[in-house]
């Protein structure tokens, strides 16, 4: 049997963190839960495990953005991968970075063994 995935999930706005914790976990991932960039750090320092990915909120109170966040994590944890979301438009949430599109960046979610879901190989360019 496969070992589960663990995902750092961050994400100020609570209804939308737990929704997508219970979609994951659902799907056999470990998902350890941070409200803003200083929690994820935290979680990430106490967590012994391997973290396979970071999956953020762009723009999140505390002055951490979800960006300098990532670049902060993969110092400690240079193999995890990182996925960037936002509910604002492009325009908004990255205003001030250098953004560029990744068609092949994310594979699909896709099922695997008995219902669960598996991340196929997600490659991600260096933050």
């Amino acid at each position: 049997m496969q070992e589960a995935r663990t995902i750092l999930l961050v994400d100020d706005e609570f209804t939308i963190r737990k929704l997508v914790s219970q979609s994951l976990q659902e799907c056999g991932y470990e998902v350890l839960e941070a409200h803003c960039s200083r929690d994820a750090i935290e979680l990430s320092e106490q967590h012994e495990g391997t973290i396979d990915l970071l999956l953020s909120d762009i723009v999140m109170p505390g002055g951490i953005t979800g960006v300098e966040l990532a670049r902060l994590l993969k110092l400690s944890r240079p193999d995890m991968k990182v996925i960037l979301m936002s509910g604002y438009d492009q325009t908004n949430a990255c205003r001030g970075y250098r953004v560029a599109i990744y068609s092949q960046a994310v594979q699909t979610i896709h099922p695997y063994g008995e219902g669960k879901a598996h991340l196929g190989p997600i490659p991600v360019p260096a933050l």
